[in-house]
């Protein structure tokens, strides 16, 4: 994806925007700085199921590549390894 691509085809907000306001957020909710008496736009608790679900699905991504056929400790392998992963056509087991 692109910065100035939509996070979704029915989205307006651009991928840069969202990555900006996820870093806000995430930056905001460790250090204990988000206000909770004037909230705007996304609400604290759903910033918090969203940054948990990432951190979620990375760990998940990660034992997956650990057990990979030949895993390298280098995190720009392992992005490509979990790009190539999520474009292959799933496979069906009958």
């Amino acid at each position: 994806m692109r910065k100035d691509n939509p996070i979704s085809p029915w989205a307006t907000l651009s991928a840069r925007r969202f990555a900006c306001n996820v870093a806000r957020g995430r930056s905001r909710i460790l250090h204990g700085t988000w206000s909770t008496l004037n909230a705007r736009g996304i609400a604290r608790q759903g910033m918090e199921r969203f940054v948990i679900s990432v951190v979620r699905s990375a760990v998940i991504e990660l034992d997956a590549y650990v057990h990979s056929a030949n895993p390298v400790d280098d995190i720009s392998e392992f992005l490509s390894w979990v790009r190539q992963r999520r474009m292959a056509p799933p496979t069906s087991k009958i």
